[in-house]
This record gives structure tokens, sequence and C-alpha cells, in this order.
């Protein structure tokens, strides 16, 4: 997305200013089922909280969070531990380290020089690999968004791209949001925090011989990745076949997420 069609403040999309983030967004705000809108103020996506300053801390207060649904495995929290307000209850649906082989951190391959080269495709073979064995992860998120007295809840992974742009993506698709619209949201992490991470990666990569051109698509958000995760889901019957079949979760789970989600 050009740079001159980023939404301004109050718009679908846009960027919430709490401070010590670059990607904490409203879910709220896109056209679903009906013409009708998903609610702002019930659910919130995010990077990790690790830099979140004085001012940021109360920025998260002031949104009055009941739950945060953290994402991220227990090496990746031990690293960058959240800096949260007081109040919020605190799930992390990866206790085990890993939720298959798609939760593996490819930047750390990279580092190492085990992994030179990334592709759109690559990422789209990550994201139908997560489709496929973060089963688990994907239902403790939308039984967390269909319980009343959890809401507001911020659900977020260490970019907020990757496993935070799927969760977004299934929640979006239930609520009836088209397709295009899906792949928007998502790409947005390439302006609001992916400039920054390749600037910021950029020395340390090349000092280990590492061109981060070659590698760029796993630090962006390639529409291609996205596009191919919403297809998959269509080859699976749809959004609701996948969370109820698949996933394991109850039918009136899946339905009460669109009911709650839509003003």
């Amino acid at each position: 997305m050009p740079e001159h069609v980023l939404p301004r403040p109050g718009e679908p999309g846009a960027r919430l200013d709490i401070d010590g983030t670059l990607n904490f967004r409203d879910l709220g705000g896109y056209i679903g089922a009906g013409g009708r809108r998903v609610r702002h103020g019930l659910v919130y996506r995010s990077d990790h909280l690790a830099f979140v300053t004085d001012r940021g801390e109360a920025s998260l207060a002031a949104l009055g969070l009941r739950t945060v649904v953290d994402l991220r495995m227990p090496n990746e929290r031990e690293r960058q531990p959240s800096r949260l307000p007081p109040g919020p209850v605190v799930h992390h649906p990866n206790p085990r380290g890993a939720d298959g082989a798609a939760q593996v951190e490819i930047l750390e391959e990279v580092r190492s020089g085990r992994v030179t080269s990334v592709t759109a495709q690559d990422m789209a073979d990550m994201y139908l690999s997560m489709l496929e064995e973060a089963t688990a992860m994907f239902a403790a998120v939308v039984r967390t968004v269909a319980a009343p007295d959890a809401l507001p809840v911020l659900f977020h992974c260490a970019a907020g791209k990757d496993r935070t742009g799927l969760v977004a993506a299934l929640l979006l698709r239930l609520a009836g949001v088209d397709d295009d619209t899906i792949v928007d949201d998502y790409e947005l992490t390439t302006h609001y925090r992916s400039h920054h991470r390749i600037a910021e990666l950029r020395p340390e990569l090349e000092r280990v011989g590492v061109s981060v051109e070659a590698i760029v698509a796993m630090i962006v958000a390639p529409p291609l990745a996205m596009r191919a995760a919403l297809g998959w889901l269509d080859g699976a019957g749809g959004v609701e076949a996948y969370l109820t079949e698949r996933c394991g979760v109850e039918a009136e789970t899946v339905a009460q997420v669109a009911t709650t989600l839509l003003a």
C-alpha cells in the first residue's frame, strides 16, 4: 500500500498511539456482513509490549483491557517480557514452546546463517503450516473473543504480523469483512513496523554476510502470503468449518464471535 493511503486517526486500520509499540491497532471500523461495521474498542492487535513507556502504559490502562492473549513462545516472552498495566488477565496459548514447525523463529535461522533467503512463497507456506498445526492457538483466541467478560481483548505476537495477522484474518472473516480489506489490513504492518525493522536489522545482518533484500519477505507483510492463507481457508470449507472441524471450537462459539464483533 502506498504511504499516501495510510489510514488517518480514527479510520479503520489506523495505528494507535501506544508509546513503545509500532503496530498497535483497533480491529474495529471495517465493513462486515450486511453492511454492519466491526465494533471499535473491543478487539485490539499489536506487536510485542516490551518497550512500552510510562505514557504507553497509561494509554493501555485507558483502554480498559480485560484480557491479553500473548501468542509468543516462552523464549520470546522471556527475552522481551511485556509491560502492562495492572488488571488484564494474560493468556499464553503456546505453553509448550512451539505449536508446530511454523512457529520456528526464522530470524534466528537467518542470524545463524542457516537461512540466507526468504521469499513471499516461503511466508505463504509458513502460514499454511500454521493454519494446519497451530489450531489450539487459534481456538484459544476465538473462544476469548466470544466471551463477553473477556472483552476488551488485545492479542499480539512479536511483530504483530504473522501469528497476529492470521488471527486478525480469522476474526475479520467471521465478521464478513471482504478479502481485499483483510489483505490491506495485514499489509499495514509493512508501513507501521517493517521499514523500521529493516533499518534496525540491516547492520546486524550485513555483519554476518546476509543481504536484507534477500530476506525482506519475512520482515514485510507480503500480500501473497495472506491471500494464500485465505484461499486455503476456502479450500477447507470456509472459516467457520475450519474453526469447528479442525480447531474444535463449538459452532455456537464461532457464531457468537460475529454477533459480538458487528455493530
